[in-house]
């Protein structure tokens, strides 16, 4: 007898994990660069996953509710793809030592689902917001 198709839930939940660990490993992708630029622009990366990704939480939300294991292992994983990333950048004191990667994704994250808002001016926004996060000795 051949093994049960997988169902919907788990289609869905398979394609969150293998979006959420791509935008993880990007954040490897970026160890070369100078520790600010490489936090900036994975977060960026993160704005633009976040904001083509609404869709497919809001399906797996009819099946499982926000403290769900799919969602809580892609938050652990996001967490552990920026905080080098934040650490790094806290370490070149050009970003707030005050700043934990859980607020950071909270800040990015609500950007991010501005449902008004164009590509650009959420880039704006997170630019902007971004600011604020700077060491406040560190050069703009």
């Amino acid at each position: 007898m051949p093994p049960p198709l997988p169902s919907r839930q788990d289609l869905l939940e398979a394609v969150s994990v293998e979006e959420v660990d791509a935008l993880c490993r990007s954040a490897l992708d970026l160890a070369g660069e100078p520790p600010l630029d490489a936090l900036v622009a994975w977060l960026h990366r993160f704005v633009g996953y976040l904001a083509t990704k609404q869709a497919l939480a809001e399906e797996l939300l009819a099946y499982a509710d926000r403290d769900a294991e799919v969602f809580r292992a892609c938050r652990t994983a996001m967490y552990a793809g920026g905080e080098p990333l934040l650490v790094r950048a806290q370490q070149a004191l050009v970003v707030r030592k005050d700043a934990d990667i859980r607020e950071v994704i909270q800040l990015v994250g609500g950007i991010a689902k501005i449902q008004t808002a164009e590509p650009e001016q959420l880039d704006r926004l997170l630019d902007l917001a971004l600011d604020g996060l700077r060491h406040q000795g560190a050069a703009t």
